[in-house]
This record gives structure tokens, sequence and C-alpha cells, in this order.
């Protein structure tokens, strides 16, 4: 308890102020990785080598969520990534200038997460860019599987599951497929994915206090990216119990559907400050839970280090289950194909 009550005080942080840690992590991200550069003084951050007959991918969102999105720029994967104030979204001026940036004449692939304020700024600046010429699209990722029961005008939320559309996406930019093709992968991977979480401890953002609140011995399921408090919250439970809930929500067929028999790929992700050795639990248990529902695991399971988890909200203590129900167009060999990136978080093959 006493562990508990110091991590989540605000005055224990590791931030010179509040409103300069997202320009001094682009600069460390740039610093430490000479493969990315970074645009002027603005958050944006771009792969040097980037090839200007292939058609780019960009993303972007909030910051606290390293290493995406600027840990994913690099060949095979993002050209180029925008980032916004923590857990705010980047504005459609910072958007435009990094599509002028990157985009050549192939054209340029925008990935979204399902937020209000990234559909809106996003899709500004996708407009305008159309209206200068470019040959732009956008796909938006809406994997939260969690809010089954919740009426949402917004859809589902977009959660780490965007790490499968940066890979595969990628993959076939990478190997020169035009625009279209790139865009429809992109669709049919955002369509097959399914992403839950649960957590343990709420995160807590630069100079102010926790997200929310949880008592001690309780766990909330469904919680979202930004510090959003979950949908449903129980006692601990074991590891075992709380994979098989995670896995309800997969395989609900308001959600992703899975069924016996799905050949599937999982990434377990990392929110930001749970343990390696409970990350290769988690991990564990999601392997054993497919293979007794007879399904097919052809692509990791891959889990962050507790600094190196795929799509972090700050310090939360929290593992996320992602699925990718596999099929024939984005196969296995778009999922592992080799890439260079900023942060070194790649998918293996198991």
């Amino acid at each position: 308890k006493q562990w508990y009550q110091r991590r989540v005080r605000a005055d224990y942080q590791f931030y010179n102020s509040a409103s300069s840690c997202v320009a001094e992590s682009i600069a460390t991200l740039t610093t430490l990785n000479p493969s990315v550069t970074q645009l002027g003084a603005l958050p944006i951050v771009v792969n040097k080598s980037r090839d200007p007959k292939k058609v780019a991918l960009i993303c972007g969102g909030g910051s606290g969520h390293a290493p995406a999105h600027g840990g994913y720029v690099g060949t095979g994967m993002l050209s180029g990534a925008v980032a916004g104030n923590v857990f705010a979204s980047p504005s459609a001026t910072l958007v435009l200038e990094l599509i002028l940036e990157v985009t050549g004449d192939a054209g340029c692939l925008v990935i979204v997460k399902n937020y209000t304020g990234d559909c809106l700024n996003f899709g500004i600046a996708v407009e305008k860019a159309k209206k200068l010429g470019k040959k732009v699209e956008i796909v938006i990722c809406a994997d939260d599987t969690t809010l089954l029961d919740q009426d949402t005008l917004a859809g589902p939320r977009g959660l780490c599951g965007v790490l499968f559309i940066h890979k595969i996406a990628g993959a076939f930019a990478a190997q020169g497929y035009p625009l279209d093709t790139v865009y429809s992968m992109a669709q049919l991977v955002a369509r097959s994915i399914g992403t839950a979480g649960v957590a343990v401890s709420p995160c807590v953002p630069p100079g102010k206090e926790p997200s929310f609140t949880l008592p001690d011995c309780y766990m909330e399921f469904g919680i979202g990216i930004h510090g959003e408090p979950g949908t449903v919250r129980c006692g601990s439970i074991d590891c075992k119990s709380t994979v098989d809930k995670l896995f309800s929500y997969l395989s609900d067929s308001r959600g992703l559907g899975l069924k016996i028999g799905d050949e599937v790929a999982i990434i377990v992700n990392n929110l930001g400050g749970t343990s390696e050795l409970e990350m290769g639990v988690v991990s564990t248990q999601s392997t054993g839970l497919t293979e007794c529902l007879d399904s097919a695991v052809h692509a990791v399971v891959k889990y962050g280090k507790a600094q190196e988890g795929d799509c972090t909200m700050l310090d939360v203590l929290c593992p996320v289950l992602r699925v990718m129900e596999l099929n024939k167009e984005a196969d296995l060999k778009t999922l592992t194909a080799m890439c260079s990136k900023a942060a070194d978080t790649g998918v293996l093959k198991t």
C-alpha cells in the first residue's frame, strides 16, 4: 500500500515540467536513433531514409504512449509521426505539415485511432491535403472490444491494435504496392483486430492527480489509453482468470467474434508499469488459452519489458491483449516481414 501511494503521487514523477516533457522526449528519440529526424522544432519525426517513390504511412496522437507513435517510424512501418501534448490530439496544422513532408507521387496512408479529437484533426488535414493535390487515404482503428454494452455514438475506441495496421500496411508499402492496395489491406486489418485491457492502478499525467481512483485489491477491465476508467470493476483475481476474462471480450460475437479453430496473432502489450516477469506469465496464459480453443497462434506472442510496451499509458499497471484474426490477404509474411524502426519492439515469429 505504501508503494502504491508513492507511485500515484504526481510529485514523484521524473519530469522537469509538464510543459516541456514532450519536447524533451522527442529530442531523446532523435538523439538516440540516427534513422529519424525531427521536422524543425515541430513535434514531428520522420524517417530519414524513406523512399519518396513508395506510399508513405503516418500516424500520431497525444503523447504519453511511447514508443507510439514516433518509435514506429522506420523502413517497413511509418514514414513519420506527429505528437500532441500528453493525451491531446495534435492540431490539424501539424498533421498537414507531416503529410506534405512525406507524401510523394505514390500517395500517403493516414492511420488514426478512433478518438473524436484525432478523427477531427486528422480528417481536416487529409481534406486540405487532397485540395492541394495530394493522394491521401485515411483508415480508422477502432479495436476496443470492451464497450459491448455501452451506448456510445463515437463507436469503439482506438487502442493498441493499431500496431497491426502499422506493420502489415507498412510491409505492403515497402514492397511497392500502390496506395489503393495498401489502403485496402489497412482496412482489412482494421476489421480483423480486437483489443481488451485490464488495470490494477490508474495512470498519473504529468503534474496532475491520478486519472481515476481504484481501491486496494481491485482491478478494472476495459480501461482506455488516456486514463479513462474501465467498464467493469471487480476484486483482484489470478492471472489465468484475468486472461479468461479478456478473451471473453475478444470472443464475443459483438466484438472480434473469435471461434474455435480461428487462426490468430496475439500481442501482449504493457501499458507502462507492469514487470517483465508478470508480462511473461500473461503471455503464457494467453497462448495456453488459444491452444485450448484449438486456435493456431501463428505469430508471436510478443511482450514488452516494463520500459518497452508497444503503446503505453505513462505508468499504469496494466497488460493489454491484442488479437488479430489472420486472413489470406494479410498473411504471416507481412506480419513478420523485416523492418527497422526507432523503437526495437518488432513482432517475432514463433
